[in-house]
C-alpha cells in the first residue's frame, strides 16, 4: 500500500474492529510525544505509535493495512482525500443501514465527539431525527450522540426540550440562530461571566438505580468549562465527584463513612480507569472539594437546567 504511515497500532482493543483495506477515520487526541499518541479510531480510544508529529485536533481518513499482527494506517492512494459524505456512505453502506442526511449527521457528530459508532443506534436515532426541521437536525445529531454514548433513553420528546432550552424557541428559525452556540445564548441571557448548567440524569444497573445531576461551570468569556461536578445517589447514599484545576476529588455521604482502606482502594479504583481511558493530567484524592480564595464560586441556583 502506498504512501507513508501515519498511525501505527501494536495492540488492538477488542472494541476496534479493523480488517485490511479497511477506511478509518482518526482523530489525534493528545500531542505527539515521544512519537506516541492517544487517538480515537473510528470513536475508540486507542494508545497508537505515530511516526511523523501531528497536531492535537487533526482529523485523517486512513486505510489498514495488517501485518504479524500489527496494524498499519496509511493516507489514502486517491488524489483527493474522501469528503464527509464519502465517510458516512462508506461506513453506512458495510453496516447495511440505509443512507440518508440524517444518518450522515449523526455521524459527523459521533466521530466530533470521538464517540464509538454504534449501527443500531444510528438508524434508530436517523428515524428521530426525521422528525425536527432540517435546521435543528445537526443540533439534535449532537444531542442524540452524547445522550446515547451515556446509556440514557433517547426520545424525539426529550430532544425537543434540550433544544429547547439550548437554542431557545423564538419562531421561525433562521441560518443564525442556527449558529448560535450554548454559550452565546446564555450571555445574552444573564450577562455575566461565570454561570451553572445542570443536566440531571438516571442511570438503571443490575441492582440499583443511580439518580443525580451533572454540574458545569462554564466561565463564558473564555468559553471553558471551570468546574465540573458530578452527584449520583442511590439507596445506599451518595457519591461526589468535582473536577477542578486538573485534580479529582471524590467523596461519599452515607449513614457510614469510608474507613481509609476503602478511600484508598477507591481512589486507586479511580486512578485505574482514567489510566485506561488515556487521562494521565488529572490527580485524585477523597475528600470533599475545597475552593481555592481565588477561585472560588459559589453554587447560587440555576442558570440552565436541561
Amino acid at each position: 500500500m502506498n504512501g507513508a504511515v501515519r498511525v501505527v497500532l501494536t495492540e488492538v482493543p477488542r472494541t476496534v474492529s479493523l480488517t485490511e483495506g479497511a477506511l478509518v477515520c482518526v482523530r489525534i487526541l493528545s500531542s505527539t510525544h515521544a512519537g506516541r499518541a492517544l487517538v480515537a479510531i473510528n470513536g475508540e480510544r486507542v494508545r497508537a505509535r505515530v511516526p511523523q508529529p501531528m497536531h492535537k485536533g487533526a482529523v485523517l481518513f486512513l486505510r489498514a493495512s495488517i501485518r504479524a499482527g500489527t496494524v498499519f494506517l496509511h493516507p489514502q492512494c486517491t488524489s483527493t482525500p474522501p469528503s464527509a459524505e464519502d465517510m458516512s456512505a462508506h461506513f453506512l453502506q458495510r453496516w447495511g443501514v440505509s443512507f440518508s442526511p440524517e444518518a450522515a449527521a449523526l455521524i459527523h457528530a459521533h466521530t466530533s465527539l470521538c464517540v464509538p459508532l454504534q449501527p443500531q443506534l444510528i438508524e434508530r436515532f436517523a428515524l428521530l431525527l426525521k422528525k425536527f426541521p432540517e435546521q435543528k437536525r445537526a443540533h439534535a445529531a449532537f444531542l442524540a450522540s452524547i445522550l446515547g454514548d451515556r446509556n440514557i433513553p433517547v426520545d424525539a420528546a426529550m430532544l425537543r426540550r434540550m433544544l429547547s432550552t439550548f437554542l431557545g424557541e423564538s419562531g421561525a428559525y433562521t441560518d443564525s440562530d442556527t449558529e448560535r452556540d450554548l454559550f452565546a445564548l446564555v450571555n445574552h441571557t444573564y450577562h455575566s461571566a461565570l454561570h451553572w448548567l445542570l443536566v440531571p440524569f438516571e442511570r438503571r444497573g443490575a441492582h440499583t438505580v443511580w439518580r443525580g445531576t451533572l454540574s458545569l461551570l462554564l466561565h463564558l468569556h473564555k468559553k471553558t468549562c471551570t468546574q465540573l461536578r458530578v452527584r449520583a445517589c442511590n439507596t445506599a447514599g451518595e457519591w461526589v465527584f468535582c473536577v477542578q484545576n486538573n485534580v479529582l476529588t471524590v467523596q461519599r455521604h452515607a449513614a457510614r463513612e469510608l474507613s481509609r482502606t476503602a478511600q484508598k482502594k477507591t481512589v486507586a479504583r479511580l486512578c485505574a480507569l482514567l489510566r485506561e481511558r488515556g487521562i494521565d493530567f488529572l490527580s485524585v484524592r477523597y475528600g470533599a472539594h475545597a475552593d481555592s480564595a481565588n477561585d472560588a464560586v459559589p453554587f447560587k441556583g440555576i442558570d440552565v437546567s436541561v
